[in-house]
């Protein structure tokens, strides 16, 4: 069956594949995260630049696009960082970015990490610090005109689906949804922190968490990630609107 994302105010509009790809067009993009951010990295290539399956899971290693003059995103770079646990390294460097797209949660409350609220709270305060004195940095420089000042945008940690309750009994694994709402609930804090600082065009937030929580039951083939076309399609379609807001 197929899907159609509809806005449920007049604040958002559909972005069709040339308009989405006119959105990405020119823009130097960093997505930054787990499997659940390598999902939606396929799915928004293949909707706007005509690029299916741009990351394989086995492919667990930083990996960009950079469309060629056949794909509607031509200009663009889009690339995908595999970062589950924040890391704060050379990749994060904000003069190659235009906007960068970033999340970790669910990992950090998997069987190998076992994080408690406590310690997913410090490091995250402990990663928006350093991406708040990036942009302070930014800021500062006179070679940077505010218009080419990097755009943040935080996407929510994915609810855990359904599918994943066996294993979630089975290997001592910690992703169950009040869990990952708790932890949601602190980023989210220091999200608006930022927004504070440096507006909400600057510093954005796609709510993943409750777009995903009611559709646990979507994952149908996959052990843990919502690949279904109508919940893609309206984390593509709400990103896009973070980049590229109608006019």
């Amino acid at each position: 069956d197929m899907y159609a994302w509809v806005a449920r105010d007049c604040t958002d509009e559909w972005k069709d594949p040339p308009m989405a790809a006119s959105c990405l067009k020119t823009k130097r993009v960093l997505f930054s995260g787990d499997s659940h951010m390598r999902v939606h990295y396929n799915s928004l290539l293949a909707f706007a630049c005509d690029i299916p399956d741009a990351a394989q899971k086995s492919f667990h290693t930083s990996q960009c696009h950079a469309p060629g003059f056949w794909s509607p995103c031509w200009g663009a770079t889009v690339c995908l960082e595999h970062n589950m646990l924040g890391w704060v390294d050379s990749v994060l460097d904000l003069s190659k970015w235009d906007v960068v797209v970033a999340n970790f949660g669910q990992h950090c409350a998997a069987g190998a990490e076992h994080w408690t609220l406590g310690e997913y709270s410090r490091y995250v305060e402990a990663y928006w610090g350093a991406v708040a004195a990036r942009l302070r940095s930014q800021d500062q420089d006179p070679a940077v005109s505010p218009d080419r000042r990097t755009r943040f945008v935080w996407e929510a940690t994915h609810a855990m689906v359904v599918a994943r309750d066996d294993l979630i009994g089975g290997s001592l694994d910690w992703r169950t949804n009040p869990r990952l709402t708790l932890f949601e609930q602190h980023a989210r804090r220091v999200v608006e922190k930022m927004q504070a600082e440096f507006g909400t065009d600057r510093v954005m937030y796609l709510d993943a968490f409750n777009l995903t929580r009611p559709m646990v039951e979507a994952a149908r083939g996959d052990c843990g990630h919502f690949k279904a076309d109508n919940i893609q399609m309206a984390l593509s379609q709400l990103l896009l609107n973070l980049l590229c807001p109608s006019t």
